[in-house]
C-alpha cells in the first residue's frame, strides 16, 4: 500500500472518530431548568412559565391540584389558578430530568383587598350620599373582611349617633367574567354607640359587587339601639 494512500486511509478514520465522539457529546443529557423559580396567578386566571433548558418530551404536575393546575405545550408551561395558596409544580423530561416551580394563587377576596371611598345612603332616615369608606381586606379561610370604621347617622339638625366596630369577617367572595360576587353573610357581632362605654352585639348582614372598579354594597345592621334595624347601601371606588 502506497504512503498516499495509507495517509488518506488514516485521515478518513481520525474524522470518524472526531464525529462520533461529537455525537456522543450531543446526545448527553441536559440539566431542565425555567425561566424562573416561582410566580403567581390570580385565582381564575392563567400564567406562563417558559422552559429555558432540557431533553423535550414535557410532563408537569401539580401537589395540589385543588389550589393551581398545570399543563404544557411544547416549551411553555400554562398554569391556573384554583383556589388561594400555594403549591409546587413539578417538571420532569424524556431523561428524567426534573426542575420545580412555587406557584403562589392569589384569591379573590386578596384580589379586591383595598379602601373604597365612596356614599352611604340610609333610606329609613332620609340620608344620603353621606361620604364614607368601607375596608376590603382579608378575612378568614381566604374569604373577605368588611370593615367599617365609624358609621355616622344623622339624627337631626345639631344631632347624630356614631356606630363603630362593623367588621364582618368572612364574607365568601366569587367570580364571573369581571364581576366579583359578595355572598349575603350574616354575622353577629359587637358594636359600640360612640359616647358610651358598652358594646352592644347585633346581627349584621352584608351582600354585594365589585365590577368595572365600583364597589356597590347593602348593608342591614338589626336591633341598633335607639334607632331599631338600620338598612344602609354604599356605592364606592378604590381610594
Amino acid at each position: 500500500m502506497n504512503k498516499k494512500l495509507l495517509c488518506l486511509l488514516m485521515f478518513v478514520f481520525s474524522l470518524g472518530l472526531t464525529f462520533t465522539a461529537c455525537s456522543s457529546d450531543d446526545d448527553d443529557p441536559v440539566n431542565l431548568t425555567l425561566e424562573k423559580s416561582e410566580t403567581s396567578v390570580d385565582q381564575g386566571a392563567t400564567v406562563t412559565v417558559k422552559i429555558t433548558q432540557g431533553n423535550g418530551d414535557y410532563k408537569v404536575s401539580s401537589a395540589s391540584e385543588t389550589t393551581a393546575t398545570a399543563s404544557v405545550s411544547g416549551d411553555v408551561i400554562t398554569i391556573t389558578g384554583v383556589a388561594a395558596g400555594e403549591t409546587t409544580i413539578t417538571v420532569t423530561d424524556k431523561d428524567k430530568k426534573t426542575a420545580t416551580l412555587k406557584a403562589t394563587v392569589v384569591g379573590y377576596a386578596e384580589q379586591i383587598a383595598a379602601t373604597y371611598e365612596g356614599t352611604l345612603d340610609i333610606p329609613g332616615m332620609g340620608v344620603s350620599d353621606l361620604p364614607n369608606e368601607i375596608v376590603l381586606s382579608r378575612g378568614d379561610n381566604n374569604n373577605l373582611k368588611l370593615s367599617i370604621e365609624t358609621l355616622t347617622i344623622p339624627m337631626g339638625p345639631d344631632a347624630s349617633i356614631g356606630v363603630t366596630g362593623i367588621a364582618v369577617k368572612s364574607v365568601p367572595v366569587t367570580k364571573s367574567g369581571d364581576k366579583y360576587t359578595l355572598t349575603e353573610t350574616t354575622e353577629n357581632i359587637e358594636v359600640k354607640i360612640v359616647g358610651t362605654d358598652d358594646s352592644i352585639p347585633v346581627p349584621v348582614t352584608v351582600k354585594g359587587t365589585l365590577e368595572n372598579g365600583k364597589l356597590v354594597l347593602d348593608i342591614k345592621v338589626a336591633e341598633v339601639p335607639f334607632i331599631g334595624d338600620l338598612a344602609v347601601s354604599f356605592e364606592g371606588i378604590k381610594k
